[in-house]
């Protein structure tokens, strides 16, 4: 096929997929890209796979044959609490678990071939109550929130985690007067 016809072949292809991906959202195109080009066999290049520094490296959030290991290995989280956090985005979107228990985290942690967790009662403990990546879900389970989520995402870079942390971080709650007064 000459080099020209080529192209115009390309350029028919390339027109079909912006034109099916034209009404998803962000998150929907990234999915379904990473989820073609890991399907296809094929690698994209750190420019293809990040967006931003705000939320990078999405794609291998979303690749659905991606084992706790290499996700883990992927996001490079600096502490205990972004660890718990990664194993729990895995849970909920490549397992289909929204709510987990710590022993759960613990487990995925050993799948994961990462080092034991010094406290896992704790870890659970700080990521829910300090940080805000986890939230109540009834019975003793945890759920991830989406602030939890969007710490996931920005990793491995943490610049981008301190900037979410700075964006959207929840706020404390705040004590009435009442209560105030009625320590006092």
């Amino acid at each position: 096929m000459p080099q020209h016809d080529s192209f115009t072949v390309e350029l028919k292809a390339l027109g079909a997929v912006l034109g099916a991906l034209e009404p998803l959202t962000t998150e929907q195109r990234q999915f379904v890209l990473s989820t073609a080009t890991s399907r296809l066999g094929i690698t994209s290049s750190p420019s293809l796979s990040r967006r931003d520094t705000s939320n990078v490296n999405t794609s291998t959030d979303e690749s659905p044959d991606l084992t706790p290991k290499e996700f883990i290995k992927g996001k490079k989280p600096n502490s205990e609490t972004q660890r718990a956090a990664c194993l729990a985005y895995y849970l909920t979107h490549h397992r289909n678990q929204a709510h987990f228990k710590t022993r759960d985290l613990t487990n995925l942690n050993t799948e994961a071939a990462c080092p034991k967790l010094s406290n896992p009662a704790r870890t659970v403990d700080n990521a829910t109550k300090q940080n805000g990546f986890f939230a109540p879900a009834g019975k003793g389970n945890k759920q991830i929130t989406p602030y939890g989520e969007d710490v996931v995402k920005a990793l491995p870079e943490q610049d981008a985690v301190t900037a979410v942390r700075r964006d959207s971080k929840p706020s404390k709650k705040k004590r009435s007067v009442k209560a105030s007064k009625k320590k006092a």
